[in-house]
């Protein structure tokens, strides 16, 4: 199972997740959208069940990701994939 790389950004008091590519860096990414930073890390969808597992931190961002990540990825993201 293929891993990705997520930050979740402050929209105006509103927590949005974004998926990507393990192949680019966060810092990298979080620039290009210019909005502050909540946590980061590494996710998968999980095989079994449509729910996103979240671990780990960005080094280049310095943050962590945190305990409900996943659960706010499974309910703002996989909604719009069913």
């Amino acid at each position: 199972m293929e891993c990705s790389k997520y930050i979740i950004f402050d929209s105006g008091g509103l927590e949005v997740p974004m998926v990507f590519s393990p192949l680019l860096e966060h810092a990298q990414v979080a620039s290009g959208i210019g909005l502050p930073v909540i946590s980061a890390g590494f996710c998968r969808l999980d095989e079994h069940e449509p729910y996103y597992e979240t671990w780990g931190k960005s080094v280049s961002l310095g943050v962590s990701s945190k305990e409900f990540d996943g659960i706010l990825m499974t309910d703002k993201l996989h909604r719009e994939i069913i």
